[in-house]
């Protein structure tokens, strides 16, 4: 987790840049506002980071175009709450009907 002032959050250590996280992280979750996510994604292509998870809200056509542009492979519009096994309202209820529709 990257949070600028919290040393941990929910018993899991934060890290204050990308640059602190260790090295064999390599796949990135935005879940940052849009004004901020393009800079997110240029530092994290420049520290080597491989895939990144694009949550609804944070993705920008800016973020977007640069992904494409630097074949960075990317997903979007989905959020990642709907694929956790323990998920509560109202993700549980979006994954049950992506499930029986065959979308999950």
């Amino acid at each position: 987790i990257i949070h600028p002032i919290a040393s941990e959050i929910d018993g899991r250590p934060c890290y204050k840049t990308l640059s602190m996280l260790p090295s064999e992280v390599k796949h990135l979750l935005l879940c940052v506002p849009p004004t901020e996510g393009f800079k997110v994604v240029k530092e994290a292509h420049e520290a080597g980071y491989k895939k990144i998870w694009i949550q609804p809200g944070a993705q920008s056509d800016e973020i977007i175009s640069y992904c494409n542009q630097n074949n960075i492979p990317y997903l979007e519009k989905r959020c990642i709450f709907l694929y956790l096994d323990k998920n509560k309202f109202p993700h549980n209820i979006h994954r049950f009907f992506l499930k029986i529709s065959g979308k999950i």
